[in-house]
């Protein structure tokens, strides 16, 4: 009899073990980077076996602000929150289409009822999220929940990051116009106005610039709510390098700036030339002038020999 009594709490528990999940090949798609005040649209789809929806909800970090549950009346509901400004909804239960125009509860399609029980093999939204801010920023959430009775749900996140381009190209202060041999040369790169902060990296000549030679990047606040990276180098001035700093911002922005740095070139030696035009100079006429005293000899030599025969 024990035996017995087992396999049929045995039999027991395997019937209530759910071998299958309800709520299955739920996506989430969301563009990682996106520009400020831009348009982001949130999309969410997943498949539903042998169960009803319960309800759909959309979250941004912990924090709920769009949900979509049949059994409520009405079933739509957006809930302010910062950061997030819901435009328009779409869902696609099934064959049926259901539009929704902003935080209205109200459906957009109004020859289309709203749905209190629907049974459907895969579903989706679609969300247009308006003029992003720098508060949009963060985690969403797309959670997917089957009905009774089994409850079964999902979640998928994914990050969302808002980029403001620098204001500028990175610029580059501190640069002297000519370097002395032995001359140390600091300079620093300020890419400015930012979100988030640009990463500023150095090259020398078209190499990475070695670590001892380049500072720790600082980044500002400015009162616009953007950042400001500065960073410095510092190394032994040679003749013709080229030196490039380039602001990158995760993988969407870069821009970058040449400078060449040139030496002073070695001073030319006019006094030494001088003297060897002066000494040529001497030359020449120190032999000039032995031609005309020798030719005033030979003339006085002959004068005198031409008195003498008188």
């Amino acid at each position: 009899m024990k035996g017995q009594g087992s396999i049929v709490l045995m039999q027991i528990v395997l019937l209530n073990m759910k071998f299958g999940l309800t709520v299955k090949d739920l996506r989430l798609h969301l563009p990682s980077v996106v520009k400020l005040r831009s348009e982001v649209v949130l999309e969410c789809s997943f498949k539903l076996e042998n169960e009803s929806l319960y309800s759909i909800k959309l979250y941004k970090g912990r924090e709920e602000f769009l949900h979509f549950v049949p059994a409520f009346s009405p079933p739509y509901k957006v809930f302010a929150t910062k950061g997030v400004n819901v435009s328009w909804t779409n869902f696609t239960l099934g064959s049926t289409e259901l539009y929704y125009k902003g935080a209205s509860p109200f459906q957009y399609n109004t020859e289309t009822k709203n749905i209190i029980a629907n049974q459907f093999e895969s579903g989706s939204l679609s969300v247009i999220l308006s003029s992003v801010s720098l508060f949009s920023a963060g985690l969403f959430g797309c959670e997917v929940s089957a009905d009774y009775p089994e409850y079964d749900t999902d979640i998928r996140r994914k990050h969302l990051h808002v980029f403001v381009s620098p204001s500028s190209r990175p610029h580059v202060t501190g640069l002297q116009t000519r370097y002395k041999p032995g001359d140390v040369l600091n300079i620093t790169c300020l890419s400015a106005d930012s979100f988030p902060a640009a990463n500023i990296s150095w090259f020398i000549n078209g190499n990475k610039a070695s670590s001892n030679t380049v500072g720790n990047t600082t980044v500002k606040t400015e009162k616009s709510g953007l950042l400001s990276s500065y960073s410095q180098l510092s190394m032994l001035a040679t003749d013709k390098l080229i030196i490039k700093c380039v602001a990158s911002i995760l993988t969407s922005f870069w821009q970058s700036t040449d400078q060449v740095v040139n030496l002073l070139e070695p001073p030319m030696s006019p006094v030494l030339t001088d003297r060897k035009d002066q000494t040529g100079s001497i030359t020449s006429r120190a032999t000039r002038g032995g031609w005309f005293v020798g030719w005033i000899l030979v003339i006085f030599q002959f004068a005198s020999k031409l008195c003498n025969d008188d």
